[in-house]
């Protein structure tokens, strides 16, 4: 079956395991955002105790009794203040979650990427390997026009013969590679797409016409990427990472207090009663070494690392997008220049295989039209998939 590139697009969006992976990996943090939001819950335990005592008393064997206390015992514990620990703790599970969304994008761009990779290079190869077959159809012509006429005696020496059979040999060889570099590249593409390797698509040719750049505004672009980009705010939520560490550490300097409510029923020789207590529990750490506080200026040198990571990485996007967007003003141009080359080329082929069938130029010269009919065409392939993924960085970089 035939498909396009947008199909295929499409296919790796929906089957692709490592974007499925990375969905896992959100809804891990997902869960951990639910446990964290708990903290804040009272906790709740049920506690049941039954003693056994040994009994030697005249008796002929030992025996365990269950005549001793036992009790049964319910205990709430409810956090009142921890320091904002608790509050912390859940804003850096939440900003995990969606750290993990954002990477989310980027691995999605980035097989997206490869997919288009591999799908530029089974076009390349797809012609190559044509290219290789029509010159092996007109060596053997050649072949036989020449080998009719050496067997009716006519003036043909054997050595020309013999260079047309070398050179079929030779391009049968650069086919057979062709074929074969095609079909990995096709088994790489089924493995993004999340397919059987043995699946069997035709992939129709690529047009560049429609992919034109006057929609692109450079400093609006990056106003957007700095905002919206996803490379963007994974760095943002980092820096906001870092200062909730720093809120963590300095929570040590604080008091925690927690209430307490507990119920108790025990049964002590025959005799059952129950009480309970509420209890405030407050605990506070006096002295520690100056640990604390070492702990407290580690973290703010952890986060000043991350300003001015978060500062180098925005002056690296605005620096890629622009780099980028001049990339993609050279590459278009020469898309289509090379694109004119090719049919070009492909006509003065044409030309030369009659030519050449004809007995009008040597298979020297036959064969250097065809080397840069095939130059062209690999380089051709090269633009267009260079091209395109240019493109998609640029407009990943903007989401």
């Amino acid at each position: 079956m035939e498909t396009t590139l947008e199909d295929v697009l499409k296919k790796v969006k929906e089957n692709n395991r490592e974007i499925k992976v990375q969905n896992l990996i959100v809804k891990e943090r997902e869960y951990e955002v639910k446990k964290s939001f708990k903290e804040f819950l009272p906790t709740v335990e049920l506690e049941a105790n039954q003693e056994f005592i040994k009994d030697e008393d005249g008796s002929e064997k030992n025996e365990w009794t269950n005549d001793g206390d036992k009790y049964e015992r319910l205990n709430v514990n409810i956090p009142i203040f921890t320091g904002w620990r608790n509050t912390n703790n859940y804003k850096k599970s939440v900003l995990a979650k969606d750290i993990s969304e954002q990477e989310n994008n980027l691995v999605g761009y980035d097989v997206e990427e490869r997919a288009i990779f591999y799908y530029f290079e089974i076009l390349n190869n797809r012609t190559q390997a044509e290219i290789s077959q029509r010159v092996i159809e007109n060596l053997k012509d050649q072949e036989k026009r020449l080998k009719e006429l050496y067997e009716n005696g006519q003036m043909v020496p054997k050595s020309e013969l013999l260079k047309v059979d070398a050179d079929i040999v030779a391009e049968e060889a650069v086919k057979e590679r062709r074929v074969q570099e095609q079909r990995s590249a096709e088994e790489a593409l089924y493995l993004l797409m999340g397919i059987n390797l043995d699946s069997n698509y035709t992939f129709a040719d690529y047009n560049l016409v429609k992919n034109g750049l006057e929609s692109y505004d450079l400093q609006r672009d990056t106003e957007v990427a700095l905002t919206e980009g996803s490379q963007a705010k994974i760095e943002e939520l980092r820096l906001k990472d870092a200062d909730l560490d720093v809120k963590l550490a300095r929570a040590d300097l604080l008091p925690e207090v927690f209430g307490t409510y507990e119920y108790r029923i025990s049964d002590d020789d025959d005799d059952t009663f129950s009480d309970y207590q509420v209890a405030l529990t407050a605990r506070w750490e006096i002295f520690s070494w100056g640990s604390t506080l070492d702990d407290i200026n580690q973290k703010k040198v952890v986060k000043e690392q991350a300003e001015l990571n978060y500062s180098n990485r925005m002056d690296e996007i605005s620096l890629e997008l622009r780099n980028n967007y001049r990339e993609l003003l050279t590459l278009y141009k020469e898309v289509h220049s090379q694109q004119v080359r090719l049919e070009l080329l492909k006509e003065n082929l044409e030309i030369d295989s009659l030519r050449y069938l004809n007995g009008l130029i040597e298979a020297i010269d036959y064969l250097s039209s065809v080397s840069d009919l095939s130059e062209t065409a690999a380089t051709y392939f090269s633009l267009q998939r260079e091209f395109l993924l240019r493109k998609r960085e640029y407009e990943n970089l903007l989401k």
